[in-house]
């Protein structure tokens, strides 16, 4: 017969054998990960920041010399993040006719846009009707079409901006009246502004030696698209475009067309820095007075600057 001592012997001897059995087993289940695993583990890339996007809708004076590009481009440098643009620019389109045809509110819809420039054409001051009674033509036309795409904007979730426009070289009078209906319905739809005719005219008073026109007195010059542009990030970024670049590359526009005419980069300006100076302290001028007078101008005092 086995003694009680024996048995605990025994049952020791057991136990002692088995664990290290079990202990294996699980030291194998649970090897550890290589440590290169472990490293990339540790460092995950980092999720590139969302890229702000704008869209421009309008006529010729947007498509010429890409202006979304050089806004782009001018955002990038100036430490605003990166921006994408779309375009949707056709030859004497106003927001009338993007309302009624063509692609804007498709383009609207199909992306996730945060800011929408709208843009109606320069010559909208030849017959303005300040006072807005009945019967005022184009003017009563843009704020029909300029509240209908503000509310659409907001529909999609972006920000309405309105780029107030320039008058034509041989009537710079005409600004008063693009002020005035830039200014009402934006203030009525509580939209923003871009106030690019204002910086403009700042421009053809004090230096009349800069040509910011074509040839043909009504489209941009290369100066100024980029004036264009330098108002725009101001508005949109609140951002001081001093110090930006004034050569800006970027794929070219046909200005018959509007069309982009090849992927390939391009100089699409090459602006004397001095030049390019006067029109950023300009561009910023004009957003300054815009935030002194919360965001609008009192145009029925026939406030210009």
């Amino acid at each position: 017969m086995i003694s009680r001592r024996k048995v605990a012997l025994i049952s020791v001897l057991a136990v002692s054998l088995f664990i290290p059995f079990i202990s294996g087993r699980t030291a194998q289940e649970q090897k550890p990960e290589p440590k290169q695993e472990q490293k990339q583990k540790q460092k995950k890339e980092p999720k590139k920041p969302r890229a702000i996007r704008v869209l421009f809708i309008g006529g010729s004076n947007t498509y010429y010399n890409n202006l979304p590009e050089i806004l782009a481009k001018l955002a990038q440098a100036g430490g605003a993040g990166a921006v994408e643009t779309g375009m949707v620019a056709l030859s004497g389109w106003g927001l009338k006719d993007h309302w009624q045809k063509g692609d804007a509110h498709r383009v609207m819809r199909d992306s996730d846009w945060n800011f929408i420039v709208l843009e109606d054409e320069s010559l909208l001051g030849k017959d303005a009707n300040p006072e807005g009674k009945p019967g005022g033509g184009p003017v009563e036309a843009f704020r029909t079409y300029a509240r209908n795409f503000t509310q659409s904007v907001l529909d999609v979730g972006a920000v309405p901006f309105f780029c107030l426009t320039w008058a034509p070289k041989n009537a710079p009078e005409e600004q008063a009246a693009l002020n005035s209906a830039y200014f009402g319905v934006a203030k009525e739809v509580e939209a923003k502004v871009a106030p690019v005719g204002i910086a403009w005219a700042d421009v053809r008073e004090r230096h009349p030696e800069i040509e910011l026109y074509a040839a043909d007195g009504a489209h941009p010059a290369p100066a100024g698209s980029y004036l264009a542009a330098c108002s725009i990030y101001a508005a949109i970024f609140g951002r001081n475009p001093e110090g930006l670049p004034a050569k800006i590359g970027g794929r070219p526009v046909n200005p018959e067309t509007g069309k982009v005419e090849s992927d390939k980069p391009q100089v699409l300006m090459d602006l004397p820095p001095a030049q390019a100076r006067v029109l950023q302290q300009a561009a910023w001028a004009a957003k300054k007075l815009l935030d002194k007078n919360r965001g609008y101008l009192d145009v029925s005092r026939g406030q210009a600057r």
